[in-house]
């Protein structure tokens, strides 16, 4: 426990060292992950010397976590979303729950201490994010995908010894363990509410100027929120480099063909500085913001330190309709990765680049079925539901939105 404090105590130090605008770095600005003990875990937030929101996931209402409850509600007004606030309906049914029944719905009302999305994060940016819930959720049936796969071409999908090889080639091909981990668990697609904690818990703070501290008791959570940040890191690198390369050309010199599945017919891969930290504005032009995430369960904490100069990336992809990260001009998109980054060609020596192209992109069935765009990566998934019609509720308007929007699109390029 000692440790869990002094580790806490440390990680707390360089946090505040990293709001500092003046040490940015691309990404912005910095990811940490450390334990605490489980006196600490409010701690964090109360601490904070920022404007904080609290948001809770459904795995936090436990038997055994009635004091955490009772204390988020005595020191703050946490968020549910409206998911969350699904899914806790349960309470009502189940008597063994009546404690914490009596706590989240007293008088079979939602206690006044919840408030929800009272800043319209995920409303107000619906392309944006159902895009990022549906790539995340993709996450969780890329087994299946390859599964049905295999199935077109043998007839029957792998199992044992042969599923198990499957997953063995999959992770050689580079898929992570993470991944893997989750997609190989069961899931009940019309409940979304991991992807949309994610997207939110990593948003939200780059649009409200409120650091989001996301308590769970779930790994799934957790992790989903992580590779959240991951994509936001790569996808803000892409629309800044997006921006230089469409003003500054002559800047990248290297170039070769690349191909790759991501992009319709030739795209190309251009050499860059391993840390292009040019790309950040000036220091004094920066905000710092920060998402925390708490797994409450395994007293686990990843704090990232971002900057709400992120929000012209997400306003970018909130509106434009080819789908696209940046732009890189004549209407061709960015692939770009701040981490390892796989050689393009056998014979090029640059290791670091990025690729430009005619953006392709994937439905969530994972076949390749040209420029459609992003949000259709649900649409199976709400064709499917059979859940309670408030899960339909959640996800429609967002997809109904950006039909609204590809109609209006195409009926200005048809005049």
């Amino acid at each position: 426990m000692d440790d869990d404090k002094q580790e806490a105590s440390s990680a707390l130090d360089c946090i505040m060292r990293d709001r500092n605008s003046g040490m940015a770095v691309l990404p912005p600005f910095t990811k940490r992950e450390f334990r605490i003990d489980t006196d600490e875990i409010l701690d964090l937030a109360t601490r904070n010397p920022h404007p904080t929101d609290v948001v809770l996931d459904t795995s936090v209402f436990a038997r055994d976590r009635i004091p955490l409850v009772k204390s988020i509600l005595a020191r703050f007004r946490p968020i549910l979303l409206l998911p969350v606030l699904m899914e806790l309906q349960d309470l009502k049914a189940k008597p063994e729950l009546m404690d914490l029944r009596d706590i989240v719905f007293p008088g079979n009302r939602l206690s006044e201490r919840f408030r929800g999305d009272d800043q319209n994060v995920l409303s107000s940016y619906p392309r944006f994010s159902l895009k990022y819930a549906s790539l995340l959720q993709w996450r969780r049936k890329m087994i299946d995908i390859e599964a049905r796969r295999i199935e077109t071409e043998v007839g029957s999908k792998p199992t044992g010894k042969a599923r198990d090889k499957m997953i063995r080639e999959l992770i050689r091909q580079g898929l992570a363990t993470d991944t893997v981990r989750i997609a190989n668990k069961d899931y009940r697609i019309d409940r979304p509410t991991d992807e949309l904690l994610a997207v939110f818990a990593v948003i939200s703070p780059v649009i409200s100027g409120r650091d989001c501290f996301l308590l769970t008791a779930d790994k799934d959570v957790y992790e989903q929120t992580l590779r959240m940040i991951d994509l936001l890191f790569d996808d803000y690198g892409a629309y800044l480099i997006a921006n230089d390369f469409r003003m500054n050309e002559a800047r990248y010199t290297h170039r070769h063909p690349h191909v790759s599945p991501i992009f319709i017919g030739d795209a190309e891969a251009i050499g860059r500085e391993p840390h292009p930290d040019y790309l950040l504005p000036p220091p004094r032009m920066m905000k710092t913001c920060g998402t925390h995430v708490i797994d409450v369960a395994r007293r686990k904490v990843c704090t990232w330190i971002s900057a709400q100069n992120l929000y012209s990336a997400i306003a970018f992809q909130e509106h434009d309709q080819l789908g696209r990260k940046g732009d890189a001009g004549l209407n061709r998109s960015i692939l770009f990765t701040l981490f390892d980054v796989a050689e393009t060609s056998t014979n090029c020596k640059q290791k670091h680049h990025f690729v430009i192209g005619n953006p392709r992109l994937l439905k969530l069935t994972g076949d390749v079925v040209g420029p459609v765009p992003f949000f259709d990566l649900l649409r199976a998934t709400l064709s499917k539901i059979e859940g309670p019609a408030p899960t339909r509720r959640i996800l429609t308007p967002f997809y109904d939105h950006q039909q609204r929007l590809l109609r209006r699109a195409s009926n200005q390029r048809g005049r």
